[in-house]
């Protein structure tokens, strides 16, 4: 019987509670180190993080191109290395992350970016562009 009141009494203490004042810092426009917060951060959220490091090879690529698709930040495709392609000196992993940047941003100017590629040129990123985006 207890145990019910006690639930019963944090439910109706929380529920007075709005949420914005759960978030609001306990003492404002205070440093951490003078208020005694420490803000914790996990591993997905670290200054930084590049969460594709620890892969090597194929996956890291189709980390890369992943990442930058879901960013939408064309940038992150330098990191892309196609290593299996240095010999012939094109990157069809790069040029397939840039056109599927491309595509989901609606931006042809991006597709420019493309260089020698047999799968993924910039005129087959345009003509998708063009089929996909309004």
């Amino acid at each position: 019987m207890k145990r019910m009141i006690t639930v019963s009494a944090l439910s109706v203490l929380l529920a007075s509670c709005s949420s914005t004042e759960l978030l609001k810092s306990p003492v404002p426009d205070q440093p951490a180190a003078e208020t005694g917060v420490v803000k914790v951060y996990s591993s997905s959220e670290e200054v930084n993080d590049d969460p594709c490091a620890h892969k090597h090879g194929d996956p890291q690529d189709y980390c890369y191109q992943n990442l930058a698709v879901e960013r939408e930040d064309p940038e992150i495709c330098k990191r892309v290395k196609g290593e299996r392609f240095l010999s012939e000196k094109k990157n069809p992993p790069k040029n397939k992350c840039i056109s599927m940047v491309a595509a989901k941003t609606c931006m042809p100017a991006l597709c420019d970016k493309i260089k020698r590629g047999e799968f993924y040129n910039s005129i087959k990123c345009k003509q998708r562009i063009s089929r996909l985006c309004p």
